[in-house]
């Protein structure tokens, strides 16, 4: 879409009428090529990517029910998350190396997936004109006028 756009007030995912006010979120995103800075440094690639990225801010909306699932699939990993933390805790105590092993792995599992959740639109590139966002249900994508690639750089 064009950087000036807005998304109509449908669900992003099944395209159902949306009532306002919807939340305005900020989306960034810098080339995939940076990522190479963490081998270096983990500090260099954060002041780098905080330096060259580009932002963006979108409304998407969700409807009652994908907000709800949202919701609870958010709830659902930080609760898992915190449990993680309390099973490192009580491995460490009990000094089992395999239960702590386990619950990194665990804590890292439910890190991932509670970035996932929250982010139900993803942007795949933004520059001064464009923003190419990912995550868009087919129903929504297909209520949308076509957009005239032939003017795009």
């Amino acid at each position: 879409m064009r950087a000036s756009a807005q998304l109509p007030h449908r669900c992003v995912q099944c395209n159902t009428d949306v009532t306002p006010p919807i939340k305005a979120r900020k989306v960034y995103w810098h080339h995939p090529g940076w990522y190479a800075l963490i081998l270096i440094n983990v500090l260099i690639y954060l002041v780098v990517a905080m330096v060259v990225r580009n932002k963006a801010e979108i409304r998407p909306a969700l409807c009652a029910m994908h907000r709800r699932k949202r919701t609870w699939r958010l709830t659902l990993s930080l609760v898992l998350m915190f449990s993680c933390i309390l099973g490192i805790c009580v491995a460490l105590e009990n000094d089992n190396s395999i239960a702590i092993g386990l619950m990194v792995i665990g804590l890292l599992v439910t890190l991932v997936a509670s970035i996932r959740f929250s982010n139900f639109i993803v942007p795949k590139r933004i520059d001064a004109k464009y923003i190419r966002l990912k995550g868009c249900g087919p129903a929504f994508l297909q209520s949308l006028p076509a957009f005239d690639v032939t003017h795009m750089s």
